[in-house]
């Protein structure tokens, strides 16, 4: 995953954990070529990296769904 500009500097802010990217689109990343932005996107490629994700999602409330 590259991360743009704004990306990093909420990473470097503090906002948003490193690998958990924010305003993806989703187009690309299904068969069909549809979908908006997800507010948050990750590929995790660890368990750690799958469990650091889930523990952000439960901190900030939000719903996971898997593609």
């Amino acid at each position: 995953m590259t991360l743009n500009a704004q990306q990093v500097t909420k990473h470097i802010e503090g906002n948003v954990p490193t690998g958990i990217l924010e305003n993806v689109p989703l187009h690309d990343k299904n068969w069909f070529g549809t979908g908006g932005p997800a507010q948050y996107y990750t590929e995790p490629t660890t368990p750690d990296a799958f469990k650091e994700a889930l523990l952000f999602a439960k901190q900030q409330q939000l719903d996971i769904f898997v593609l």
